[in-house]
């Protein structure tokens, strides 16, 4: 199983023979909103509160997991859905359940946002457009006997010239000065770049290039610096995240940083290792997950201050156990609280289980999200910036909905 399908900003035509362009425009747009169609129910295993914020017959998905989906108070959370005839960018006003569109409303023939992430700070929003990188400030005027009213203010931080390809979605920097991506280099095929885009100017410099295919891009929550990014292998490999016995060596894992100096691999795997999804948590430390053995996958935090590796959360294997029955227990997607007091993963049965970062105490959250060996989503699950709830995707109605679901009181 492969890793997630990048954005679909995927296809965007960029080119890298010229710099990016830096724009002062701004626009506003009222904002559609819709009633609540959210349902409660309580988990019958973990007692925690779900809510299903989405229940129409679209295909709704919360953004990718090491991709922030509330702004910062937590009063909005992002998703994306194909309700209004494209995959587009919608928000759940959290106080009344409203869904709000975020793109513009009377648009038919324009781009819809894509590549998104919230900021740190304030209610804005990074997204592209067309060429057009974004920042997205949402206003919301919550009533409490009447529809919220609810309007965007877009500044196009810088304009990217055609051709090429996006290879990550946007990464905000964690003093919030700048925002990573990653791009493909259409005059040097084969070439890949992390770029780093100035929030306030759109200036634009390289990280770093490398002769290999580049995703996951991700700026560290501690050092405005340096940039986790992942390796993708030749397709040729039967699970590309895994280093197969007597393929090339492989190393998933690489860093960069703003000194200019070649980028660098984290580790390299041994062979048949497997080694995916990682994302940046507190102390300088990230989560993956991975494991030795066939289907096996734990989830594991590595210490960039020590170089250890250590596993919160054990997955199982048995050699007679077939891959269904070993994968209810095979993490495939981590994130890590901001607080730093839980770790998170799901498995390919649609499992949501946290972890307790002090004791590794497992504590099965949510079930039965997805269906094993089907084409349903992932969850995907993310944390809130409060540290309280998780956001992830269910196909329990039978297509994708956005769920959140709160850490129980007597947990935290």
């Amino acid at each position: 199983m492969r890793g997630a399908t990048p954005p679909r900003a995927l296809l965007l035509a960029l080119a890298l023979g010229t710099p990016f362009a830096a724009r002062a425009t701004e626009e506003s747009w009222s904002c559609q909103v819709s009633p609540p169609e959210r349902e409660v129910v309580t988990e019958p295993e973990s007692g925690a509160r779900t809510v299903f914020v989405t229940t129409s017959a679209a295909d709704d998905s919360n953004l990718y997991f090491h991709d922030r989906s509330w702004i910062a108070d937590g009063s909005l959370l992002v998703f994306y859905s194909d309700r209004a005839g494209r995959r587009d960018l919608f928000g759940y006003v959290e106080a009344t359940g409203e869904i709000v569109r975020i793109g513009p409303p009377d648009d038919p023939g324009g781009a819809p946002l894509d590549a998104v992430t919230c900021s740190r700070r304030g209610s804005i929003v990074y997204a592209i457009r067309g060429r057009d990188v974004l920042a997205l400030t949402v206003d919301l005027a919550v009533q409490t006997s009447s529809p919220t009213r609810a309007s965007v203010r877009a500044r196009q931080v810088c304009a990217v010239p055609k051709n090429g390809g996006l290879r990550s979605a946007l990464n905000e920097s964690s003093d919030g000065r700048l925002l990573a991506l990653g791009l493909t280099d259409p005059d040097r095929p084969g070439t890949n770049r992390i770029a780093a885009i100035e929030v306030e100017t759109g200036k634009v410099s390289t990280v770093t290039e490398v002769q290999f295919p580049v995703s996951h891009v991700q700026f560290s929550w501690t050092r405005p610096d340096l940039v986790l990014f992942a390796r993708t292998y030749p397709e040729g490999d039967r699970v590309p995240e895994r280093a197969e016995p007597g393929s090339e060596p492989h190393a998933r894992l690489w860093l960069a940083d703003l000194s200019g100096k070649p980028a660098w691999p984290v580790f390299w795997q041994k062979p048949g290792e497997l080694v995916t999804h990682e994302c940046w948590w507190t102390e300088d430390r990230f989560t993956f997950c991975g494991g030795h053995r066939p289907h096996e996958s734990h989830l594991k935090v590595y210490d960039l201050k020590s170089g250890r590796i250590s596993i919160l959360g054990a997955g199982s294997w048995r050699p007679e156990a077939s891959a269904e029955e070993i994968t209810k227990r095979a993490w495939w997607h981590a994130s890590g609280s901001p607080d730093g007091r839980w770790a998170a993963a799901d498995t390919f049965h649609g499992d949501v289980v946290l972890f307790d970062a002090a004791t590794a105490e497992e504590r099965p959250l949510s079930r039965g999200h997805r269906v094993f060996g089907s084409n349903g989503a992932h969850p995907h699950v993310g944390w809130a910036p409060s540290s309280d709830r998780v956001v992830y995707a269910s196909n329990v109605r039978g297509n994708p909905d956005v769920v959140v679901t709160g850490v129980p009181a007597g947990w935290r």
